[in-house]
């Protein structure tokens, strides 16, 4: 027997009812309508007889009442107005009781009950009713509802589901607190969207499915739908004792946890990160697998709820290689996304294969599609020249680089400044550090290149990271800097300058560049300071690289190349322009056969 109450019909076929009715007196106990008692009176839920010769468990949904003492659904005083389940074999000439609902438990949110069946109340003409006794006459009794109201034998449960919401699949939910499948968040179509004007807990919870070692679970999420006014965060969890307790799918490990194969924030989701629609591929941990396992997400509430929203939810075996992180999992099938080929959503054409950044201008949404709680600005100083990338506020501290083909790149390189004027606390741990990390499966998965220790020198430092492990070198690798724990905005900041990953197996042996128009791309990495101008204004009109620039530094950098004994360098300079410099100011020629 399953009974949802969703049908705007009599419940008269399956139910005898009295004082009761189809509504949401008492709120949505889960989606829809419940079976509602308000009217004065005797309030009882008979079934039909059942055959429960072979079946388990009783399970429904109820709400006894409300804290929130509404017109519809009152807060319950005392004991006289318990809701009392119980089952008859004789066609409901005796009653026996298998659970009193005590008030003040049930009335301070809708609560999922499973009853073992005895075996006293296992026949062929078994019938059960809840009843709420008849009180002192002229004392209005406390509202009430149930709802999901299920009989059920050892039967197997089912081994995953996909739901777009358009409409919602009602049989693979077991309860959506405030949550209704509905247009909203930017979606493209309906998602199932939780509004921002209640206190109470706001999740969705699934039925119970069968988790084997090849299920997993792909979803998007919106927390903020595009606006919020205090972080929060909405967390994935997982229950294999029919949601009496509840534990992260993925818990966070950050330093200095230990035992944890990669640092991530795990299932638990942050408004800062996830203010757009995203994508997000869990793989199941072994303590997750069960025949009977069923998942929730729930919003962490302080005060009261914030709007978000879930959609394109799939819960079953994996698709050919996760989709490599760049598509929707469909029964086994991938949907890529653009510019990804199936079946495993691997690049149509070559990705770029190396990223050069010196943050002087916008950030480029292309390079760096996921930036948080940073901004291009001048707040941290200079570190190389002009602005850089200064991350200062509170929350997710975060940069994410777009994918690249990294089959053929050696190395990483950047300038990095820890704190920001003084913003060094005298106490600093190892989780206020930042790790440079990879993915080579659409961000599923990050693994560990760097732990750069947060430190007190604050003078801009260089770092270069060689790509060795071979993991990382893909043709979709993408990579990311993090600031695992932050503080206030006014503390342990940071930024970075001239970033590049890249480098060439095979070197040029040439180096050929007039430098007439702009500096050959392929010839430097970087000119910090410098910039095409007349040749220190002289007569004949002749563009050059000029260094000009009164803050940071000054110098131009080549790539690596190959050099022979019998080279020889030649080049055009002018130190000064006509303006004797200090001695002390000289212009170096410096080389670096270690990658800086």
């Amino acid at each position: 027997m399953l009974d949802r109450f969703d049908d705007h019909n009599d419940v008269s076929r399956s139910w005898e009812v009295f004082g009761g009715q189809l509504g949401t007196g008492c709120g949505n106990l889960s989606l829809g309508n419940s079976l509602y008692f308000g009217k004065p009176g005797y309030r009882i839920a008979h079934t039909m007889d059942l055959d429960t010769t072979n079946l388990r468990t009783l399970q429904f949904i109820v709400q006894l009442g409300s804290v929130q003492n509404t017109a519809t659904c009152r807060r319950p005083q005392d004991r006289s107005e318990n809701v009392f389940v119980q089952f008859s074999t004789n066609h409901g000439l005796a009653w026996s009781t298998l659970r009193e609902l005590n008030y003040q438990f049930f009335s301070h949110k809708p609560t999922a009950v499973e009853l073992n069946l005895p075996k006293i109340a296992k026949s062929s003409t078994t019938s059960f009713r809840w009843w709420q006794p008849i009180g002192k006459k002229g004392r209005e009794k406390a509202q009430w509802a149930i709802d999901n109201v299920q009989v059920l034998g050892n039967h197997k449960n089912s081994k995953g589901f996909h739901d777009t919401f358009n409409p919602i699949v009602i049989e693979n939910w077991f309860l959506t607190q405030h949550g209704i499948p509905r247009p909203g968040c930017a979606s493209a179509d309906k998602a199932l969207t939780f509004a921002a004007d209640h206190t109470e807990e706001h999740y969705a919870e699934t039925w119970d499915f069968e988790i084997q070692s090849a299920t997993f679970l792909q979803y998007d999420i919106n927390l903020g739908c595009g606006y919020h006014s205090n972080p929060f965060t909405v967390q994935l969890e997982f229950s294999i004792d029919k949601g009496r307790t509840w534990s992260l799918v993925s818990p966070p490990c950050m330093p200095p946890d230990v035992g944890c194969t990669s640092y991530s924030s795990g299932t638990v989701h942050t408004s800062d990160q996830y203010s757009n629609w995203t994508r997000i591929t869990v793989y199941l941990p072994h303590r997750a697998i069960s025949p009977s396992t069923r998942f929730r997400w729930i919003e962490v509430m302080k005060y009261s709820g914030h709007a978000w929203a879930i959609d394109n939810v799939y819960l079953g075996d994996a698709c050919p290689w996760m989709c490599s992180g760049h598509g929707y999992c469909t029964g086994k099938k991938c949907l890529c996304d653009a510019g990804f080929k199936p079946p495993h959503c691997v690049p149509e054409k070559p990705l770029p294969c190396e990223l050069r950044d010196t943050f002087d201008s916008f950030s480029n949404q292309t390079v760096w599609p996921e930036i948080y709680g940073g901004e291009i600005s001048s707040r941290c100083g200079v570190l190389v020249s002009g602005t850089a990338l200064v991350f200062y506020k509170e929350g997710v501290r975060m940069a994410v680089t777009q994918d690249l083909d990294l089959t053929a790149a050696q190395y990483i390189q950047f300038t990095l400044k820890y704190g920001c004027h003084g913003s060094v606390p005298a106490t600093i741990t190892r989780g206020n550090g930042i790790f440079v990390q990879f993915s080579n499966n659409g961000g599923i998965t990050w693994h560990l290149l760097k732990e750069l220790h947060f430190s007190a020198e604050t003078a801009p430092q260089f770092y270069m990271i060689p790509l060795k492990d071979p993991t990382a070198l893909t043709n979709a690798t993408r990579l990311r800097l993090w600031q695992p724990i932050t503080a206030s905005t006014s503390v342990m900041q940071w930024a970075i300058d001239d970033f590049y990953v890249g480098g060439m197996i095979v070197k040029p042996n040439v180096l050929y560049d007039p430098l007439d128009l702009i500096p050959q791309p392929d010839a430097w990495l970087f000119w910090p300071g410098g910039g095409m101008e007349d040749f220190c204004m002289s007569n004949k009109a002749r563009d050059s690289l000029v260094f000009s620039s009164t803050e940071g530094e000054r110098s131009l950098y080549t790539r690596d190349m190959t050099v022979m004994d019998d080279y020889v360098i030649q080049f055009e300079l002018k130190v000064g322009c006509g303006i004797t410099i200090s001695p002390e100011d000289p212009v170096s020629l410096q080389y670096s056969s270690d990658q800086g």
